[in-house]
């Protein structure tokens, strides 16, 4: 299992947010390729995230880092 990083080279964390093609969402699972999570969520070969958007949708994201932008932590103030 590899993890997920960044294009800046952060590694993927549960509550980071992100944007992804313009519209800010935060992480709301991390799903290592090859797990049975991945498996569940149709991203068994790449890996992939459960991202949350700003109006609420939830979507599953394929791992491809060149769509994600680091934005910060979520619990980076605490």
């Amino acid at each position: 299992m590899t993890a997920f990083h960044y294009k800046s080279g952060e590694a993927v964390q549960e509550g980071d947010i992100v944007a992804v093609v313009g519209k800010r969402a935060t992480v709301e699972s991390v799903f290592p390729e090859r797990t049975s999570e991945a498996r569940d969520f149709a991203c068994f070969e790449t890996g992939g995230l459960l991202l949350k958007f700003e109006d609420g949708d939830l979507q599953v994201w394929r791992w491809v880092n060149e769509d994600l932008e680091f934005q910060g932590r979520a619990n980076a103030h605490k």
